[in-house]
């Protein structure tokens, strides 16, 4: 496997550059210690509070939050500044999670591979977040997201804009929204998370109400 590179700008990008799960995995094992610095050194990254901004527009109760994809608490730090404290977090890597341990801002926190079922029961929590994940994210685990959270429950998706659509996720979320089960609430402008290290890359927020089971 190619090693991290030495300059913190080209991290980001050879990350996402991954070619399988198992690779990603790895790759943000090796990412673990320098994550944080690297993002907001180079980038300025400010996705996780602009999440916790809309995770308090919104409305959403002091209850159960899960953080998917977590890594190392950057988003976790956001939302429990912005008064969210019941939050669990899952990721796929383990190094990660270490980090975000650290932070003691998580009730929970275990791995998870999203590519299966999430092992957590139906209906427990009251708004679930995914912030960064987009070029990996599989979209068939909207349809587990959708499982786990109660009935008037949020999604807030930021990530990558085209591949929300490219990549199907789109496609499964207006599945719900079709049958009446979920509804659009907003959908952000586009914004750059990442100016420096990968400036073509747009993300937005996608949200998403779960109406009816």
């Amino acid at each position: 496997m190619a090693r991290i590179p030495k300059e913190q700008a080209e991290r980001a990008p050879w990350v996402i550059s991954a070619e399988s799960s198992e690779e990603l995995r790895k790759r943000y094992d090796e990412w673990a210690e320098t994550y944080d610095s690297d993002l907001e050194d180079v980038d300025a990254y400010r996705a996780p509070q602009m999440v916790a901004e809309k995770l308090v527009e919104f409305g959403v109760p002091s209850g159960e939050v899960l953080d998917i994809a977590c890594g190392t608490g950057l988003t976790g730090a956001a939302f429990h500044e912005a008064g969210f404290t019941n939050l669990t977090g899952i990721d796929y890597s383990e190094n990660m999670l270490a980090q975000a341990r650290k932070r003691n801002v998580y009730k929970s926190l275990r791995v998870a591979d999203l590519n299966n079922p999430l092992a957590f029961d139906d209906n427990v929590f009251h708004a679930v977040t995914v912030v960064g994940l987009s070029l990996h994210f599989p979209p068939d685990a909207y349809h587990e997201i959708g499982r786990v959270l109660a009935p008037g429950g949020l999604i807030f998706f930021c990530g990558d804009g085209p591949s929300f659509t490219e990549r199907g996720m789109r496609a499964v979320c207006d599945s719900y929204v079709n049958a009446g089960k979920w509804v659009l609430v907003e959908e952000t402008e586009p914004f750059k998370p990442l100016p420096v290290s990968e400036p073509s890359l747009d993300y937005r927020i996608f949200i998403h109400q779960v109406i009816d089971k």
